[in-house]
């Protein structure tokens, strides 16, 4: 989980990083991956929690950023179990569309 993230944090210790004015990469979102967005939700938030162990920070801002990142994941965590409770059901390929599509939404800002 968040291996990419993780890495990028290791080489930043090690090497400045330059911001470029130009798309360098493309993100893709498959709905068909959906499942995993809800039941890895609180694998990513433990996985994240990790990462700030063994990459302290000291600067205030960055402190607060780092927290407020985890109680957006946590939250997440607590509005998909009610959707899922909501909907009676563990797995989210059998919800209907609508609790489907509030959950996408939720954990892409939309």
């Amino acid at each position: 989980r968040l291996e990419d993230y993780e890495f990028l944090l290791r080489v930043s210790q090690r090497y400045p990083f330059h911001h470029l004015k130009k798309v360098t990469c493309e993100y893709r979102y498959y709905l068909d991956s959906a499942n995993s967005i809800y039941s890895d939700r609180k694998k990513s938030l433990d996985a994240l929690k990790h990462i700030y162990q063994i990459h302290p920070v000291e600067d205030s801002e960055l402190l607060f950023q780092r927290q407020e990142v985890l109680n957006i994941l946590d939250r997440q965590v607590e509005v998909i179990e009610g959707i899922r409770q909501k909907a009676k059901t563990d797995s989210l390929g059998d919800m209907d569309l609508t609790a489907t599509r509030e959950i996408i939404r939720l954990v892409v800002g939309i």
